[in-house]
């Protein structure tokens, strides 16, 4: 209904200065809908 896989995604939260954030606080993100991996070295 959402296009969200049943069996693959990802669920992500960045916070801080790192996050290049100038107020800092949780800012999530709920990522799916298609297969995910890792970017090649």
């Amino acid at each position: 209904e959402l296009g969200i896989s049943k069996d693959s995604y990802r669920f992500i939260i960045n916070t801080s200065a790192k996050a290049g954030q100038t107020v800092f606080h949780m800012h999530a993100h709920l990522l799916g809908g298609e297969e995910m991996g890792w970017p090649e070295a």
